[in-house]
């Protein structure tokens, strides 16, 4: 009866041990994706406690892995513009535009380093992009006439505020 009772265990532990890899090749299958969030949850985080230099090279890792990631680029242009390399800012963020066309923070960050570079036809331009994006949302459309009253350029932002009161 005892050697029964341990046969049986056995066999239950096998093919429960079974089970659990078939399991884990499952999920490895996924591998790729969950390393990638996890690097970028990592970068992420040594960005909030201010270790810009180390959450570059995090970013910089989830880019290899996965050169598509347009997050990553989002994120290394968010750490370049703080760091005021413009340049580098401004074509992270146009990659990560170029790899996800649909997201609107990517085109409202670059504008925002646009205008601060008092770079006026490329911000609007840029939020052209954004009212493309969500043509719903009024206050786009009111930083665009904003843009165009700068840059001094009348035609355009009465264009703009007749597009918001037809709205």
């Amino acid at each position: 009866m005892k050697k029964q009772f341990l046969y049986i265990a056995f066999i239950v532990v096998l093919f429960s041990s079974c089970a659990s890899s078939k399991k884990v090749a499952q999920t490895n299958t996924n591998d790729k994706d969950y390393t990638v969030g996890a690097i970028i949850e990592a970068a992420t985080t040594q960005r909030e406690i201010g270790n810009n230099d180390k959450a570059i090279d995090l970013y910089n890792q989830a880019l290899k892995k996965d050169p598509n990631n347009a997050a990553a680029y989002y994120y290394l242009a968010s750490i370049y513009f703080e760091k005021q390399d413009v340049d580098k800012a401004i074509n992270m963020n146009k990659l990560a535009m170029d790899k996800d066309s649909k997201n609107i923070w990517y085109p409202l960050q670059l504008s925002e380093i646009y205008l601060s570079l008092q770079k006026y036809d490329e911000a609007a331009s840029t939020y052209e992009k954004v009212i493309k994006l969500d043509p719903n949302t009024i206050e786009y459309y009111k930083n665009l006439a904003n843009i165009y009253r700068v840059e001094g350029n009348d035609d355009k932002e009465l264009e703009v505020l007749n597009r918001i009161e037809k709205r």
